[in-house]
């Protein structure tokens, strides 16, 4: 199960969507820029709220926070199940030059750093591995139109949407343009959905102050930390690639600024990097 949820200064945590499938939850987050946006659409002060989205898990597992999907990644939701749309785009991936897509691949092991897999998990592993074995070798200069390489990459998104968006949302952060589409009558569903939302809002919120009445909604824990999309980047993106500490700080400045980390939160920031 995946959740929107708007949480606001004092950790009062109100559920606005869900949905068993992330994709539809991004069909939905993708009608906005950013979470912020979302927020004043439903009438709200982003000073004084967050969005939140939730992965919900197993009870014996801590729910895990996944970034907030913008307008940015659109037309990601458009490959998930759709062969002709996901071709396209494993094709143009395969092609990506060398250093930049082995970078990702061999990240994307750490979604495998876990002694005991599932035997769905194995085989999605044992795949990546034969794509990260395919760059090791001279397969990828003999495979001139990469038709080797667009097979395993298939074989390893088949149907899982998490990872066709993680592939989406790198190529997105790195300078690679997609388009955004919209069918006909997705803006007035939204819509028709922050109606709803918006009534929601109106029986919790608290009508002397901007926040949600105490005791209404169940409070996040305090060692539930809330990171919001921009950071999220920050944290997936940026490696620092000197050997000299001023210069890694300099730049991680620079990448928090290119991606509107309030000067607030920079300092958080800091100590989780360095």
């Amino acid at each position: 199960m995946f959740t929107l949820s708007v949480v606001d200064r004092d950790h009062n945590k109100l559920d606005i969507l869900s949905s068993r499938s992330q994709v539809e939850l991004d069909r939905f987050t993708t009608c906005f820029e950013n979470s912020d946006a979302l927020i004043k659409k439903i009438g709200l002060d982003p000073i004084h709220y967050k969005v939140r989205v939730e992965k919900n898990t197993s009870s014996k597992k801590k729910d895990e926070t996944i970034p907030f999907t913008s307008s940015r990644y659109r037309n990601v939701i458009y490959l998930y199940q759709n062969p002709i749309n996901e071709d396209k785009f494993i094709t143009k991936a395969a092609t990506e030059e060398y250093d930049s897509i082995e970078e990702y691949f061999l990240n994307e092991l750490l979604r495998f750093d876990d002694e005991k897999l599932n035997n769905y998990d194995q085989d999605r592993c044992n795949k990546l591995s034969q794509i990260i074995y395919y760059y090791d070798t001279e397969e990828y200069v003999v495979d001139k139109n990469k038709n080797k390489l667009r097979g395993l990459m298939k074989a390893y998104f088949y149907r899982n949407y998490d990872y066709i968006k993680s592939l989406y949302t790198y190529l997105s952060d790195t300078g690679k343009k997609f388009d955004s589409t919209y069918e006909k009558g997705v803006l007035e569903e939204v819509n028709k959905k922050i109606e709803e939302i918006k009534n929601k809002i109106d029986k919790v919120k608290d009508p002397l102050d901007d926040k949600f009445i105490d005791g209404k909604l169940s409070k996040l824990k305090d060692n539930q930390e809330f990171i919001n999309d921009k950071e999220e980047k920050v944290f997936s993106f940026y490696k620092p690639d000197s050997d000299d500490e001023d210069i890694n700080h300099d730049d991680f400045e620079i990448f928090m600024d290119e991606y509107g980390v309030e000067d607030a939160r920079k300092p958080e920031l800091r100590k989780k990097m360095f």
